[in-house]
């Protein structure tokens, strides 16, 4: 990983690598910091920032981006979750879900955390797991 992406707004701080065979491309919604694609159109890395605002778990931020995924496509299905760590400490979830854009098969792996009254939320979509997912997803560290 060799790019670097840095958030400092909202008294939201963080950094994310990401491959340097993306580019960094134009965001569609008004919560997205950030989206960049593979070469080839996919993977598909987004950084999302928005205000926390009543969501308290997790799994209200998942489906959150679920729903966004049903508003595209089809056959949306959340294949699991985990509690884990970022590199400095804080608290998220992973999550993986699984889910369809016409006939093609997409998963999109991702991580929610919460951070001064924000939701975080960084997802990789791809469609043959390539090795650098779980790197993407992993080098978020807040500061």
């Amino acid at each position: 990983l060799a790019t670097e992406f840095k958030h400092d707004k909202d008294g939201v701080k963080f950094t994310l690598e990401y491959p340097d065979t993306f580019q960094a491309g134009e965001t569609k919604a008004e919560v997205e910091v950030l989206r960049a694609a593979g070469p080839k159109g996919l993977p598909v890395v987004t950084a999302n920032v928005y205000r926390k605002d009543g969501e308290s778990k997790p799994e209200e931020a998942i489906k959150r981006v679920m729903a966004v995924f049903e508003s595209i496509g089809t056959g949306v299905e959340l294949l699991g979750t985990e509690e884990v760590k970022t590199k400095d400490g804080t608290s998220g979830n992973k999550f993986e879900i699984e889910w369809m854009m016409g006939k093609t098969i997409l998963t999109t792996n991702g991580l929610y955390t919460y951070k001064n009254g924000h939701v975080v939320s960084i997802t990789v979509t791809h469609m043959d797991d390539p090795d650098d997912i779980m790197d993407i997803i992993d080098s978020l560290v807040f500061e």
